[in-house]
């Protein structure tokens, strides 16, 4: 599963699962890992705004009201503006399960067995 999540939502469908870990104070030097209940891993990267990105999630008064308008028609409960450059915006997860299918072999793997 591959996913995007912040604390200031464009969508409230875009929560964050469980297990993902949002860092929005600060870039950690380590991406920081959950280890979940089920069996899976999960990694949340920091999602960093650039200067381009302010054109949508930038200062409300500066944002062009023609994007505005856009926006409020297809996410009206957006609160995804605001954002400064270098802010973190978000952040991107990826969760893997660990437990190994009972089912696979090594083969269907495409491990190579051979030594």
């Amino acid at each position: 599963m591959i996913g995007r999540t912040s604390a200031k939502l464009r969508d409230p469908a875009n929560a964050a699962p469980s297990w993902a870990v949002v860092p929005l104070n600060d870039q950690p030097a380590e991406p920081p890992l959950s280890a979940n209940t089920d069996g899976s891993l999960g990694v949340t990267l920091p999602i960093t705004l650039a200067a381009n990105c302010l054109a949508f999630h930038g200062s409300p008064d500066t944002i062009d009201p023609v994007v505005t308008a856009a926006r409020a028609a297809k996410y009206p409960k957006d609160q995804a503006t605001g954002f400064k450059e270098r802010d973190i915006r978000g952040g991107s997860g990826s969760r893997l399960r660990l437990q190994p299918d009972e089912n696979a072999s090594l083969s269907s793997m495409n491990v190579d067995t051979a030594k």
